[in-house]
C-alpha cells in the first residue's frame, strides 16, 4: 500500500508510526520522528501537545491504515466459516504486509513487550477489543450450539496465539517465516496453510463436542 503523506502533521503521525512500528515507543525519540518527518522539532509539542497524545494518534492512524490495506465485509450472511476465515485472513495479511498497513501488528507488538506502559495497554485493549469479539463470535458460531464457553475460550486462544506467534517471528526475525527468511511470493501460500490448520482444528473440535468426546 503506497501513499504519500500532505501537511506536516500527517508527516509527524507517519513518521511516528513507521518508527514505533520498528522501534517501539520507548526507543523513538521526538528528534527522530521530527528528523524522519522533515519538521523542526517543536512541531510534535505545537501539533499533538506531547509525546503520549502524539502516540494515541498514531494507533488512531495506524488502525485506520491496517483497515483501508484489509478490508473486511460484514459477516451478515456468511456462513460461520467463511466469516472466521476471512476474520482470520485479515489479521494474517496485516502480520504480514511491510508497508503502512501493517504497522499495527508491530505497534502491538511492542506494545506488549513494553511492560508498564499503562497507555499503550489501554490502547491496546480499546482496538483489539472489538475485533476480539467479532473473531470469538465466528468460532462461537462455527463450534455450534452444544459449544460450552470453555470451549470457545479455549478454541479462540489456540487461534489468537498462532496469529501472535507469526507478528513475534516476523518481528524479531528469526525462523522460517521471519522477513528475512520468508519472501513475499509465499506469504499467500502461509495464509492458506495456517487457514486450513486452524479451521480443520475447529471442525474436529465441533465434532467432538456434537459427539459428547470432549
Amino acid at each position: 500500500m503506497s501513499r504519500t503523506p500532505t501537511g506536516t502533521k500527517e508527516r509527524l503521525l507517519d513518521a511516528a508510526c513507521e518508527l514505533i512500528a520498528q522501534k517501539g515507543y520507548h526507543a523513538t525519540t521526538h528528534q527522530e520522528i521530527c528528523d524522519h518527518a522533515e519538521a523542526n522539532i517543536a512541531a510534535i509539542n505545537y501539533y499533538f501537545g506531547s509525546k503520549e497524545r502524539l502516540y494515541e494518534e498514531v494507533w488512531e492512524r495506524a488502525h485506520e491504515l491496517m483497515v483501508q490495506a484489509h478490508p473486511t465485509s460484514e459477516p451478515n450472511g456468511m456462513t460461520a466459516e467463511d466469516a472466521l476465515m476471512q476474520h482470520v485472513r485479515r489479521r494474517l495479511e496485516a502480520v504480514l504486509d511491510e508497508g503502512p498497513g501493517g504497522w499495527l501488528p508491530r505497534i502491538v507488538f511492542h506494545c506488549v513487550h513494553e511492560h508498564g506502559h499503562e497507555q499503550a495497554m489501554h490502547l491496546l485493549r480499546r482496538h483489539l477489543e472489538p475485533s476480539m469479539r467479532r473473531f470469538e463470535d465466528a468460532v462461537k458460531r462455527l463450534l455450534g450450539p452444544n459449544a460450552t464457553e470453555l470451549h470457545v475460550r479455549s478454541c479462540v486462544f489456540s487461534l489468537h496465539s498462532q496469529c501472535i506467534h507469526l507478528n513475534k517471528a516476523r518481528a524479531r526475525g528469526d525462523g522460517p517465516l521471519s522477513r528475512r527468511e520468508l519472501s513475499p511470493g509465499n506469504h499467500e501460500a502461509v495464509i492458506r496453510n495456517l487457514l486450513a490448520f486452524m479451521v480443520g482444528g475447529v471442525r474436529h473440535m465441533r465434532e467432538l463436542i456434537d459427539a459428547g468426546a470432549l
